[in-house]
């Protein structure tokens, strides 16, 4: 697994438009529903619970992909093969931690790039 999450803003851009302040509230956007995205494959998996799994984790990949965050939204997608039979439990571990780790990464990331926003008098 790489660290390296490689947040592209021109891909947003290209979706939003250049309208700076579009682009920050997809920022805000992201940051609100990724934490609560997180928790629920978190849970999902706890429980075995592989339909839900499978449903946040297709939910999460249009998210990952308007960020260029390529990476990420194929952990995603595998997550979502897999717990479409919920046999290989411990890959499914595997890639839910990854991909948990990637969306923390990734929202700090999104995190200091917002602030930048803010310090630099593109405030909505």
């Amino acid at each position: 697994m790489t660290n390296n999450s490689s947040i592209n803003l021109n891909k947003l851009r290209s979706y939003v438009g250049e309208n700076e302040t579009d682009v920050e509230d997809m920022i805000k956007l992201f940051l609100q529903i990724i934490p609560e995205q997180k928790k629920k494959l978190q849970t999902a998996l706890e429980k075995h619970d592989w339909e839900n799994l499978n449903y946040t984790a297709h939910q999460i990949k249009p998210s990952l992909d308007i960020l260029g965050l390529e990476e990420a939204k194929e952990k995603a997608r595998v997550i979502e093969n897999l717990a479409k039979t919920g046999i290989e439990v411990k890959v499914m571990e595997q890639f839910v931690t990854e991909l948990c780790l990637s969306l923390d990464k990734i929202c700090s990331e999104l995190t200091t790039t917002f602030e930048h926003f803010n310090h630099s008098g593109n405030q909505s």
